[in-house]
């Protein structure tokens, strides 16, 4: 691959990262369901990056993949927790 497409792809996680972070800033302080649906996007492209980045053998660390933590930086919305059902939620 040229340094080009891998730049590229490094400069392009930071970004989403950096993004998925700020989605996660402002679905706390609105709790709007459009904000939260905006996390939850980040946390599934997160996800697939990482996922498709173990198939094809790619070290997380190389392309900026570890240093986000999807289950601890994005979940865990004061107040919310998207990690249970709502049968979960209900005492």
């Amino acid at each position: 691959m040229s340094d080009t497409y891998w730049h590229y792809i490094k400069d392009l996680i930071q970004i989403i990262s950096e993004k998925s972070l700020d989605a996660k800033r402002d679905a706390e302080g609105s709790k709007s369901d459009f904000d939260v649906g905006g996390l939850m996007a980040y946390y599934e492209v997160l996800g697939i990056l990482q996922q498709q980045a173990n198939a094809f053998g790619i070290p997380l660390a190389e392309i900026g993949l570890d240093k986000i933590d999807r289950d601890r930086d994005l979940l865990g919305l004061a107040g919310r927790d998207l990690t249970k059902t709502a049968s979960e939620k209900v005492d």
